[in-house]
Order: structure tokens, then sequence, then C-alpha cells
């Protein structure tokens, strides 16, 4: 699978700040008058995200068309993260937050609130999901009382993911099912607070190789199966600068960027017969950065129009032969807008009327 996103962690920082409740503007594009699986057929793009109306709201894309997730009328904020689409069954994680501005972690199925349960009077979140037969898994977190803890939930029963016993705290980010084993990535910090990358196989912990040392921190954002062959996407931060990383069974590759590019990020990975690509972005400064792609560690730049300042690209799924990537960029005006690309076509996904900001999280392509 491919997962898993860019500087979210540093976003939930910043959405915890806001205070208040505004007016969520209603859409009323005719796939409204449809349920979710009413509209399913084979090829349906399915892309989740959110916009900001003052607030952060969780919501998703038929075909280009948004439509927002139900959350309690308290919620202050919400977040889509993944999808996963079984027969025509929709699955979403993400997460909310309740009166007591704690997070709820939960999942949408056809459009239909779960809220996930954890031991504790702790706030949640849920990061990715995948199906396998009729196991739902979904992946998270949850932190409160200085913590900071990773978790998954199988069809909707909680479990703690091991880690070490120097370990200050540990974050999941993607999850994939190959062969009935699961595979989940994420990071840990250590007692000298330095972040490691990892994996968990069916539960068993795998540190993985941080070829540039210890005054260094890595992440795994994003992981895939072929074959037997594990391919993990992240990357590895030294101060402020990031560098995008590959670890093919373990083995660390950098990825390529510009001599004039400052850091890079790599948020996704899918992997198509022997072609892996990798999905992310590298920034020539603060403001400017690049949405692109590696193929098998070639870079690619995405298309974007020539007024756009920034883009991101955020999440890969492959379909047939057909390589969808979605991600957003932002004008010379500070519009932002939400996109995919086909093939390397660009196309518009619809706004929601009103809205200041858009993210876009995960993608999945029907049957």
């Amino acid at each position: 699978m491919k997962r898993n996103y860019y500087y979210f962690l540093i976003l939930i920082l910043l959405i915890t700040s806001c205070i208040g409740k505004s007016e969520v503007p209603v859409n009323t594009s005719t796939s409204s008058e449809k349920t979710i699986q009413q509209q399913l057929t084979s090829g349906t793009i399915f892309i989740t995200g959110f916009y900001a109306f003052n607030i952060q709201v969780a919501c998703y894309w038929i075909d280009g068309k948004p439509q927002v997730l139900d959350t309690p009328s308290s919620a202050t904020y919400s977040y889509a993260n993944s999808v996963a689409i079984s027969s025509s069954d929709v699955y979403i994680a993400g997460f909310y937050s309740n009166r007591n501005s704690r997070s709820i972690a939960c999942y949408w199925k056809n459009g239909e609130r779960i809220d996930l349960s954890i031991t504790g009077e702790f706030s949640a979140s849920s990061t990715a999901m995948a199906i396998s037969g009729s196991n739902v898994y979904i992946t998270g977190g949850y932190s409160g009382g200085g913590i900071h803890r990773a978790c998954y939930w199988k069809n909707d029963v909680f479990h703690d993911l091991a880690i070490p016993e120097n370990a200050s705290r540990a974050y999941a980010r993607a999850i994939i099912i190959s062969d009935n084993d699961v595979y989940i990535t994420g990071e840990y910090r250590n007692s000298n607070f330095t972040q490691i990358a990892c994996y968990w196989k069916n539960g068993v912990f795998n540190e993985l190789n941080n070829p540039v040392g210890a005054d260094s921190s890595a992440c795994a954002s994003a992981i895939a199966i072929s074959n037997s062959d594990i391919h993990i996407a992240g990357h590895i931060s030294i101060g402020d600068d990031c560098i995008a990383y590959y670890w093919n069974n373990g083995n660390p590759q950098e990825l390529y960027i510009p001599n004039n590019a400052e850091s890079s990020i790599a948020n996704s990975i899918a992997v198509l017969d022997s072609d892996v690509y990798i999905i992310g972005y590298y920034a020539i400064d603060y403001y400017n950065n690049v949405a692109c792609y590696w193929k098998n560690g070639e870079l690619h730049e995405l298309d974007i129009p020539s007024d756009a300042r920034t883009s991101i690209a955020t999440a890969v799924e492959i379909s047939g032969s057909d390589i969808y990537i979605t991600g957003f960029y932002t004008d010379n005006n500070l519009t932002e807008f939400a996109v995919y690309w086909k093939n390397g076509t660009l196309y518009n996904l619809d706004p929601l009327a009103g809205s200041s900001m858009v993210r876009i999280t995960d993608i999945s392509i029907s049957k």
C-alpha cells in the first residue's frame, strides 16, 4: 500500500490550537443524492482529505465530486486520512475532536461513522487502513500524559504495537497485508530523543538502518510488498533538512533531488511489475515545493499550471497499468487546489465552496 503522510503530525499540532465552531457549507452536488455504494462502479476514483472552513473538515471525492463526512456537531476538527475499497464497501480512516478537545479515532463505512475504542482517557487518531477478506485493519496512535504510542485495530479491537524498552514515543503510519502477513511502518523515539524508522511484521518489531548516523532522525511513511520484497519509503532528517529515502529489504537508498533543492519527502509507494514508484516532493526553499515521483530511483516532476507557486504529491494507487497520484498545489494568489494525476495528466478536483485550505491524503480505485 501507499501512504502516508508527509508533515501530518505537524498539522495535528497546528489544528489542535483551533477553537470554536463555524458553519460548514453544505455541498449541493447531485452525487449527494446517491449513497456511496450506489456511486461505485468499476474504475470509480475515490479520494480522501480535508478542507478548512475556519475549522478542518474531513471529506472525500467520488470521481472529482466532494462530500463532507459525518462528524458530531460539537467537533472542532476532523480528518480523513486513508481509504480502502472492499467489494461494494468503502472504508475511510480518520479522527475528529470531541467537545473536550480530545481526538477520537474513527472510520467511516459507506459514510457511517464508527468510533474506535482505546484503553484509558487518551486522544487517538487513525492513520491508515487495509482490508483482507472480512478483516479490517486500521493503524494509529494515542497520546496523553506525556506519552505517545503506536497501535492498530483489527475489526475494531484495539492492540498496542511492541516497541523497545528505551522508546519514549512511537508512531504507526502505514499498513499493508500480503499473504496473510500484516506489515505496519512507522518510527519510535529512543531515550536520546532520536527518531528511528521501523516496521512491524505480524506485531514483531524491526528497526530500519539509518546510514546517516546517530545525529539524524528517520521516518518510515509508506510500504509496498512485491513478491517477497519489502519496499519502504520515508525520509531521514538532520536538523531542519529532510532527505527522501527508500529501503529495499532493509537496504537504504537516498533518492536523487536537484542540486538547488534543500530537502525532500517521500510520502507514498507502489510497485507495478518490477517498477517501484515513490511519491512525494522536493523543496527549493520554504515556499517552493515541487510535486514529483521517483521511478526506480529516477526523479520525475509532475505537471502543474504555470502559475503554481508550490505543489506536493501525497499518495499513489495503481489500477491495471494506470498510475494515479494525488496532491495539491497553491497558485500565486495562495489559492489551494486539490488534484490528481493519471499517467502524468493533471486533473482538478471540485472544491467545496467557501473553503480556505485543502489537503489530499489517499486514493483508491474500485475494481
